[in-house]
């Protein structure tokens, strides 16, 4: 019968399982192997890589995620402005059939529509503004440059 063969230190390697989950959905796996000789700065090397890596595949995904948010309050935010710029055109007109003399003036309802609609456009403004900062700094993470280590090593 043959004896198995016996590995060396130098033939043992450390299985690196690198586990991410990018809500709602996704999950990314990422598995390598490191000779377990390799030095803490080897190790250490290759975790950032991974990090990176890994990093980068999540900002793909939120961005186009965030790119599809942005589409959908944009919408609204359009539909918001059209029914605050009729509220006036509305309250005139019903003004007129009425009958009413004098300087058109909204009613209490009418002024209450035109102040909460106001209030929501501003708050739409706000979220999108800041939809675009966060896929700004996505489409940051996903253009930069690979690292001159990263470079040296492949």
């Amino acid at each position: 019968m043959e004896t198995p063969h016996t590995k060396t230190p130098d033939e043992l390697a450390v299985a690196i399982t690198v586990s991410t989950q990018i809500p709602p959905y996704r999950s990314i796996v990422l598995q390598t192997y490191l000779g377990q000789e390799q030095s803490e700065r080897a190790f250490n090397h290759l975790m950032d890589k991974i990090g990176r890596v890994s990093d980068r595949q999540e900002a793909f995904y939120k961005k186009k995620d965030l790119v599809l948010g942005l589409a959908h309050e944009k919408k609204l935010l359009a539909q918001l402005v059209e029914d605050y710029n009729r509220i006036d055109g509305r309250s005139q007109l019903a003004w007129v059939e009425k009958g009413k003399k004098g300087p058109h003036k909204l009613s209490q309802g009418e002024q209450q529509q035109k102040d909460t609609a106001e209030v929501n456009i501003k708050r739409y403004k706000e979220s999108i503004a800041k939809i675009e900062n966060e896929i700004a700094e996505y489409e940051e993470l996903l253009n930069a440059p690979a690292s001159a280590a990263d470079m040296q090593s492949s």
